[in-house]
C-alpha cells in the first residue's frame, strides 16, 4: 500500500547526469504518469501571493492525477528558510514554510510520489530534507567509461561497433 512506501526521493547530481530522464524511467517503470514542474516556474511571477499559488496549483494537479509522479526541478531554489533580518527574508521564509506544508500535505495524498531533482542539495532548507519530506536521496554521479559504453550499447544497439569503429584515433 502507499502508506507503506517511501514516496518522497530527492535526486541529486551534476548538471547533466540524468537526474530528469530517471524520473521518467520511474514514472515509466511504475507506469505512473510524470507530471513535470520546476521551482523556476514557481518563482517566475515573483509577487509572492503569485509564486504561492503556483506551488499549490502544481500539488493540486498531482493529487487530480494521482496514482502520479510530480517532478519538481531544481529544487534547491526555493532555498532555506533566513532569520537574519535582511530584505528579503519573509519571502524566502514564506516560500520554504509552504513548500513544507504542501509536502506534508502530499504525503496524506495516496498516489502520489513526489520527486525533486537539484544539482546543489546543501541549498535545501534541512526541513524539506526531513522524514516524510524528500527523505530518500539519490546520488546520480557523471557516468565512468563503462557506464557511457552501456549507454551507448543501449541506444545504439549493433551499431555501437561501427559507431567506435568510425571514431578518429587520438
Amino acid at each position: 500500500g502507499w502508506a507503506e512506501m517511501s514516496t518522497r526521493l530527492l535526486l541529486s547530481g551534476p548538471t547533466g547526469t540524468g537526474k530528469t530522464t530517471f524520473a521518467r524511467a520511474l514514472g515509466n517503470t511504475l507506469r505512473l504518469p510524470l507530471l513535470a514542474t520546476s521551482v523556476g516556474t514557481w518563482l517566475e511571477p515573483s509577487h509572492l501571493g503569485d509564486v504561492l499559488a503556483r506551488m499549490a496549483i502544481a500539488f493540486e494537479e498531482a493529487k487530480t492525477h494521482a496514482p502520479c509522479l510530480l517532478f519538481i526541478d531544481e529544487i534547491d531554489g526555493i532555498g532555506r528558510r533566513r532569520y537574519d533580518r535582511a530584505e528579503h527574508d519573509d519571502y524566502w521564509n514564506a516560500v520554504v514554510n509552504r513548500a513544507l506544508e504542501l509536502m506534508d500535505g502530499a504525503v496524506r495524498t495516496e498516489g502520489v510520489i513526489l520527486v525533486g531533482a537539484t544539482n546543489h542539495p546543501s541549498a535545501i532548507d534541512p526541513a524539506l530534507l526531513r522524514s516524510g519530506r524528500l527523505e530518500t536521496r539519490i546520488d546520480i554521479p557523471m557516468p565512468d567509461v563503462d557506464a557511457l559504453v552501456g549507454i551507448l550499447q543501449h541506444h545504439l544497439g549493433c551499431d555501437v561497433g561501427a559507431v567506435v569503429g568510425s571514431a578518429p584515433r587520438a
